[in-house]
């Protein structure tokens, strides 16, 4: 497939992961950037990568569109087990009530909220693992059969896939499948021992290897206990990326919640096992509000994009669970979101290609800076650092290590620029820079470390186009690549 068109499913994070995973498999250790060890990535999705790219890396000389391409061919096998064990489970339980038309709608609107977004991310992960565990109570409800060990395992994998949901959905999942299951304490025991072993076991390795059971992510992003919700809902209206995407898939959440409660109150003369499955979706759907909630209080940049996908494919689940089952309403459902998916996909995969002009960037950038040179980027420097094969440093210090931290909060980054002997300074801009001979960046660098970057006309190395296609906006400007002189760029 176009590689341009396969770059619109990934975020600039997911590079993070991909480069980070691949620096790791070639024994390079836990580094995005080459310099700097870092722990800030959830741990299962990582090691998977790292399990995946270690063959093509030992054989050969992987090229970071080799290893991304194996990436996406990674996600589309997760997300066809995905489509299996959901639609399974609810064929489990509602027989032929859920019929082909219905499994059709299902598989459109995951398509459009799910599928075709992640890649590179954890989520897809994530909402694999809650699908098969979903069979399994499907199984469980009709027959009896409580795989305990099995069920106790996936909730540590779901802790590793993201270790906050630790606060959010897996009590809620514990709860009900405590209530609703079968050999009670057994359950209790098993599930609480693995569960415990595998968070001691993942906080013991931070500490021993980092120096902090936190990652440096976490650290980095966590306002507790001062609240961030005013400036999160404030970025939500404020940018239409954010309102298009996080906002509507937030408002789905909540409306599709309240809605399937006030449903399963009102029914009556419900098979048992239909009412028990419907109470294990409350309390998922209820992990995904905490879930979502918490972001929006103690997370400093909100709730990114990805964090909703867990949330919104219960959502789905509960909007397909209350389509009425006449067939005209379902036909007439099947179309709408027919055409929903293809309006969808059409205007973000195909005309909107956002990440073609950082590639061609990171492509040239590779050709101008030599291999043990390094480069400072604060922000969109996923694809920089992974498609230009050089060692970029995180600026927003999401994927970088707490000594970067350190500096930044200490408002030295001017100390760790000459410390490591950092070269480059790359940025992207969509207003003017230049003023007098001279580029001044105050699109980040302020934000982050309160620092300006000043450089002179004769200091820029390239200078690129730059343009970010979203189907709520489009961005054009410039890419910037800047040589540092020590102690002279920095105010």
């Amino acid at each position: 497939m176009p590689f341009q068109f396969l770059l619109n499913f990934a975020h600039d994070d997911s590079f993070f992961y991909i480069k980070t995973a691949s620096n790791f498999s070639k024994g390079l250790g836990s580094t995005f950037d080459g310099i700097n060890h870092t722990n800030g990535y959830h741990p299962l999705y990582f090691i998977s990568l790292v399990i995946l790219f270690f063959v093509p890396n030992f054989l050969f000389e992987a090229s970071p569109e080799f290893l991304y391409r194996l990436d996406f061919l990674y996600h589309l096998v997760v997300i066809v087990f995905m489509q299996y064990y959901i639609i399974k489970s609810l064929k489990n339980v509602f027989k032929k009530d859920f019929n082909s038309i219905s499994v059709t709608i299902l598989i459109i609107l995951l398509s459009v909220f799910i599928f075709i977004r992640d890649f590179g991310m954890e989520s897809h992960l994530a909402c694999l693992i809650v699908s098969y565990f979903l069979y399994l109570k499907s199984i469980e409800l009709n027959t009896g059969e409580n795989k305990i060990v099995v069920k106790s395992l996936l909730l540590a994998l779901l802790f590793l896939t993201r270790t906050d949901f630790i606060s959010s959905y897996i009590p809620f999942i514990l709860i009900i499948d405590f209530f609703i299951g079968y050999k009670k304490k057994q359950y209790i025991i098993t599930s609480f021992t693995i569960l415990a072993v595998t968070i001691l076991t993942y906080y013991s390795i931070n500490f021993f290897f980092f120096g902090s059971i936190n990652t440096v992510t976490g650290k980095y992003l966590n306002s507790f206990p001062a609240i961030a919700i005013s400036s999160n809902f404030d970025t939500l209206f404020a940018d239409p990326a954010k309102f298009y995407n996080q906002f509507v898939r937030i408002l789905i959440v909540f409306v599709s919640f309240i809605l399937f409660v006030i449903y399963y109150k009102k029914i009556k003369g419900t098979e048992e096992i239909k009412r028990k499955f419907y109470l294990i979706i409350i309390f998922l759907g209820t992990g995904g509000l905490v879930f979502t909630i918490i972001h929006l209080l103690y997370n400093k940049l909100g709730i990114r994009e990805w964090y909703m996908t867990l949330p919104t494919f219960v959502a789905i689940i509960m909007i397909v669970i209350l389509l009425p089952k006449r067939k005209d309403i379902l036909n007439i459902s099947l179309i709408l979101s027919f055409i929903f998916f293809v309006s969808i996909f059409y205007g973000t995969r195909i005309m909107k290609l956002k990440n073609v002009s950082g590639y061609e960037y990171a492509k040239s950038l590779n050709s101008i800076v030599k291999e043990n040179e390094r480069v400072y980027q604060i922000d969109f420097c996923g694809v920089i650092g992974f498609f230009s094969d050089r060692n970029v440093v995180n600026g927003d210090g999401l994927i970088n290590s707490f000594e970067y931290i350190d500096y930044v909060n200490k408002g030295k980054i001017d100390e760790y620029i000459e410390k490591y002997n950092i070269k480059y300074y790359s940025t992207y801009t969509v207003v003017n820079l230049l003023e007098d001979s001279v580029y001044t960046d105050r699109n980040f660098s302020h934000m982050v470390n309160g620092k300006i970057f000043r450089f002179p006309a004769s200091s820029l190395i390239l200078e690129k186009q730059f343009k970010w296609n979203h189907i709520a906006f489009d961005s054009d400007g410039k890419w910037y690549l800047f040589k540092f002189k020590q102690g002279k760029n920095i105010e």
